[in-house]
């Protein structure tokens, strides 16, 4: 065994190392170097986790830096040739974009929140794409903010993708009201109850988004990892047990339980 080991004489250096990766090093007369890896589309830098070159396939993911390396997420995540963070052993999607968007396209309303969202079947793979599928990634929608890239859990079913679908683009389509509350806020000219007031009404929209879409598409459940309330009132709201007129004044006072009228009991 000593004949193969690290302490061989004359053996020739391993230069595969992080990843099977091949590191660049010594390669200056001084005998330093620079010690990257070389990934193929670009180099690595291990010293600072980062890589060295911009991300050619940035517009996928807008919101993060083109120099991070998988999502700052190296434990779920790789990237075989530097060109883009992949789920490893993660399920792929279960159904591709543009059959979610064919499903969804059902729906009149759901139509119309596509083109408020600028998203057509040419251009859908520039603003959404698949994230995770591990436990981190439960919800089915992030928070609302200036970016227009959308993210989908790649374990949603087709109903379930659809829904999410809904809410994203209403707050793509909302993002700047949105931000003008929230430099509104940041600049003292309205207080933390008109803020709160504010930033719940868009949300509401985004929920009733989702609604209006289950129920033109007879879908009666947002998964079996939704709150049992919110499945039994998507459910009495697709059946006509409430009106939308109801479901929008409940949202916008931040109720999501829905009664009788007369027996004020639960639906």
């Amino acid at each position: 065994m000593a004949g193969i080991s690290s302490k061989a004489v004359g053996r020739i250096a391993n230069k595969s190392r992080y990843n099977g990766k091949e590191q660049q090093d010594k390669e200056f007369s001084d005998g330093s170097g620079l010690e990257w890896y070389d990934y193929g589309a670009r180099t690595y830098d291990a010293q600072i986790g980062r890589w060295n070159q911009i991300d050619a396939l940035s517009d996928k993911v807008r919101n993060a830096s083109p120099y991070n390396y998988v999502l700052d997420n190296p434990v779920n995540l790789i990237d075989p040739n530097g060109l883009e963070a992949q789920g490893g052993d993660d399920p792929k999607p279960k159904h591709s974009i543009k059959e979610i968007l064919q499903y969804g396209s059902g729906s009149p309303y759901f139509v119309g929140l596509m083109k408020k969202a600028g998203i057509t079947m040419e251009n859908a793979e520039q603003y959404i794409h698949f994230d995770g599928g591990n436990e981190q990634y439960k919800t089915n929608t992030r928070p609302i903010d200036n970016s227009d890239n959308i993210s989908l859990n790649l374990k949603f079913n087709l109903e379930e993708s659809v829904l999410a679908l809904a809410h994203e683009m209403t707050n793509l389509s909302m993002r700047f009201e949105f931000m003008k509350v929230f430099i509104d806020i940041s600049n003292g000219k309205i207080t933390a109850d008109e803020y709160a007031t504010k930033a719940l009404t868009i949300e509401s929209e985004s929920i009733f988004s989702q609604y209006k879409v289950a129920k033109e598409l007879n879908i009666t459940s947002f998964g079996k990892n939704a709150l049992k309330s919110s499945n039994r009132d998507l459910r009495n709201f697709v059946k006509g047990k409430f009106s939308e007129a109801d479901l929008k004044e409940n949202l916008k006072n931040g109720i999501m339980d829905f009664y009788d009228p007369g027996t004020r009991e639960s639906l």
